[in-house]
C-alpha cells in the first residue's frame, strides 16, 4: 500500500454555482464561515495559505494548483501532527445544469493513525456547514451567480 492509498474521499451535490463554491474556498471572509479563519492567503500557485485553528494550532497549506473556478489542490500541514509530513487536499468542482458537484480528496497519509482518522470526523461536518451556507446563505447571490 502506497501513501496515495490511504485517503478521505466525499462528493455531494451543492445547488449554488460553481463561482460561488470556488468564492467559498478561496476567499478569507467566506472560508472563515465554514472552515477557521485565515490568518494570510496568497492564492496562486507557489502561494501558501495558513488557517489559524482555535488559539493553539495552525495549518500550513502550499497551493500546487490553483484553476478557478474548478480545481484547486494545496498541501495540509496541521501543526497538531507534528509527528508526519503534510498531506494534500484536492477540490474540483464540476458545474451542472443547475448546481454543482464538488469533490473533495484529503490524501498522502503516512498511517491510518497519523490524521487520517480525524479527517475522516471533521470533512463530512465541515462540507455540510458549506453545504448549508452556500443553499441558505449563498455568497453570490447578490453578484447574480444564482
Amino acid at each position: 500500500m502506497t501513501d496515495k492509498d490511504l485517503s478521505f474521499r466525499m462528493q455531494i451535490f451543492i445547488d449554488a454555482a460553481a463561482e460561488e463554491v470556488w468564492r467559498s474556498l478561496t476567499d478569507p471572509d467566506q472560508l472563515a464561515r465554514w472552515w477557521d479563519p485565515v490568518r494570510s492567503a496568497e492564492w496562486r500557485v507557489g502561494g501558501s495559505v495558513v488557517f489559524d485553528v482555535g488559539t493553539e494550532y495552525k495549518i500550513d497549506c502550499d497551493v500546487l494548483e490553483f484553476d478557478p473556478p474548478r480545481r484547486l489542490v494545496t498541501t495540509f500541514d496541521c501543526d497538531a501532527y507534528p509527528e508526519h509530513p503534510s498531506t494534500r487536499v484536492t477540490w474540483e468542482i464540476e458545474p451542472l445544469d443547475r448546481g454543482c458537484l464538488l469533490r473533495l480528496v484529503h490524501d498522502e497519509f503516512p498511517s491510518t493513525e497519523l490524521g487520517l482518522h480525524d479527517v475522516c470526523q471533521h470533512w463530512p461536518t465541515m462540507i455540510a456547514t458549506l453545504k448549508g451556507l452556500l443553499e441558505t446563505d449563498p455568497v453570490g447571490a447578490e453578484k447574480g451567480l444564482r
